[in-house]
């Protein structure tokens, strides 16, 4: 465990009992110390000291008068007020060695924070420890902190837990909040000190009421886990709220946490995914990973929009390339923020050139079509080409297309077979669809209607091609070949779809659907849409996610829609992850 030695962020101590896709909340405690508020913990400038003085002038005057008849503490206290209100940090550290040389205990350990960071002197460990420790002797609780955890950390000093143990003792003693907390810590870990888990609790519940907001964090973490008092998520919950109310995200971490399951507080998702993205901007990096495992399946999104898009901006600008492509697809539609093709492409650049290809394929459409940037079919293609090199099947089925019409690339029928196969190799889908229509029509292949229909049945079932299922009907309605496709394949895909292959009820739901080797019936129809998607089948989530957009069949339920979208989306189908919101 090691301290930085400016300032200390806790650790937050999260239940054991939390769901194993956000990982382990338990962590390990650190010290906590924060030289930049001292006020806190401590009694320090001549403005709180004298009420008779008001203005600057008047107070520098007093000080100084005071300091050049003997008067010590007023040199310290002219020291405070050329560090704080002048900000002449050398002037302040000659009154701070005055006031320290006279036996003014604040005077030392102030010029010791002085050296520590390296202000109006030159930075020196050892000095800063030297008058540190002049401080704490002298009763200064902050200073005793400070040292402390130096001692904890082995920072300038040799690395001791006892006498990190004794001196936050003193300084907790001292009205020092923060070495209170501290102590607690080292408690709650058996470091330098017998493991104590009361003791910690006491401890913490001092550093709480001294308004330190960590160690209320840390004491909600003790009622959460039931160590050292009786476990209560009620009273977690209160001091969560209390430290997340205060500015320390750790606090609303638990707070969120316990929102999510409905721990001592009435469950509500979208109260927790707003207080983990608190946390998360207070650097708690666990709650990102858990903002973005609950916003990529919908859950808590509705009523935090802005919350969201605010922190996929942040999240992008950190390198995040999820974050940065679901930004360019919300300003492409209009969700949640005004709709901008401008930016919708410059988040699609980030996203492809952070190594996300369905950014480089939707930045490649838009090229295609002029929208947001300058029409360039010579730009699609090479981002077409960059992100099929790279797997995307979709890409590979739009540069075949390019191929075919001979826009941005010489015109070639031997081309455009070469990716669509490409795309139909890798997933059944519009690729096929296309090699279908080069069959039927005999463009660079021989013409061969029985494999166009084959081709359009295989990118309608499993592939979920809508262009597929539309093809394949029309070669059913027109009377081409489609006798090898009868009652037998039926018997299989319902033996298959019995023995819970999803694929199968899927196939079958379409054939339903579209009446074509079976009897029309939509009812069936969802019925099997739903049984293979319930058996993981993306194709068979797709087409019911298709049906509750349009209504067909059911009830329309955008809703529902997109969560069968992106549940298709996280088993594979491109075209629901183009469809999802």
């Amino acid at each position: 465990m090691v301290l930085s030695n400016e300032f200390i962020s806790m650790s937050h101590p999260q239940s054991e009992r939390v769901n194993s896709c956000f990982g382990s909340l338990l962590g390990s405690f650190a010290l906590v110390r924060s030289l930049g508020a001292i006020a806190v913990l401590t009694v320090l400038i001549g403005l709180t000291h004298s009420a008779r003085a008001q203005t600057l002038s008047e107070l520098l005057m007093e000080y100084n008068n005071g300091c050049d008849r003997g008067m010590v503490a007023d040199c310290t206290y002219l020291g405070e007020l050329h560090d704080d209100r002048r900000n002449d940090p050398a002037e302040s550290a000659r009154y701070y060695r005055v006031g320290c040389d006279g036996g003014h205990a604040l005077g030392c350990a102030k010029l010791g924070q002085l050296y520590s960071q390296g202000r109006g002197v030159a930075r020196d460990i050892m000095e800063a420890a030297r008058f540190y420790r002049i401080g704490c002797d002298g009763g200064t609780a902050f200073a005793c902190t400070s040292l402390a955890v130096w001692y904890a950390n082995g920072d300038g000093v040799g690395q001791n837990d006892s006498e990190a143990a004794y001196l936050f003792g003193l300084g907790c003693d001292g009205g020092s909040a923060t070495g209170c907390l501290n102590l607690g810590t080292l408690y709650a870990h058996g470091r330098g000190v017998a493991p104590d888990d009361g003791e910690a609790v006491r401890l913490f519940r001092l550093g709480c009421e001294g308004d330190v907001a960590a160690a209320c964090t840390q004491l909600g973490g003790m009622y959460q886990n039931g160590r050292g008092v009786e476990q209560n998520d009620r009273e977690a919950v209160g001091y969560f709220r209390q430290a997340c109310d205060a500015g320390e995200s750790g606090g609303c971490s638990g707070l969120g946490y316990h929102y999510h399951f409905g721990l001592g507080v009435e469950m509500d998702k979208h109260e927790a995914v707003r207080l983990f993205i608190v946390a998360c901007d207070g650097g708690q990096d666990a709650r990102c990973e858990s903002v973005r495992t609950l916003i990529n399946v919908g859950i808590g999104v509705r009523g935090n929009e802005q919350h969201i898009v605010r922190f996929r901006r942040s999240d992008c600008e950190a390198g995040n390339r999820t974050s940065c492509y679901n930004l360019a697809i919300w300003y492409y539609h209009g969700d949640w923020i005004p709709q901008d093709y401008i930016e919708a492409a410059r988040f699609f650049e980030q996203a492809c050139n952070r190594g996300q290809m369905s950014g480089c394929y939707n930045l490649g459409t838009m090229h295609a079509s002029g929208r947001g940037v300058e029409q360039s079919y010579y730009n699609a293609a090479q981002l077409y080409q960059t992100s099929c090199n790279d797997g995307h099947r979709g890409s590979c089925t739009a540069l075949g297309r390019l191929f075919f019409n001979g826009s941005g690339v010489p015109q070639s029928d031997s081309e455009a077979e070469r990716y669509y196969r490409a795309a139909c190799d890798s997933y059944p889908g519009d690729g096929c669809a296309r090699l279908g229509d080069l069959y039927m029509w005999g463009r660079g292949v021989p013409m061969d209607d029985i494999e166009a229909v084959r081709l359009y049945r295989h990118a309608c079932f499993p592939g979920g091609s809508d262009y597929g299922c539309t093809r394949w009907y029309e070669s059913y309605e027109s009377g081409q070949d489609l006798t090898r496709y009868d009652t037998e394949r039926v018997r299989q895909f319902r033996q298959s779809c019995t023995q819970g292959e999803g694929a199968a009820c899927g196939s079958l739901g379409v054939m339903y659907q579209l009446g074509v080797d079976l009897p029309g019936d939509l009812e069936e129809a969802i019925r099997l849409y739903g049984r293979g998607c319930d058996l993981d089948d993306n194709s068979a989530c797709h087409s019911l996610g298709v049906c509750y957009e349009f209504g067909t069949g059911v009830a329309q339920d955008e809703s529902e829609a997109n969560r069968l979208y992106r549940r298709a989306c996280e088993l594979g189908n491109e075209a629901s992850c183009e469809r999802a919101q």
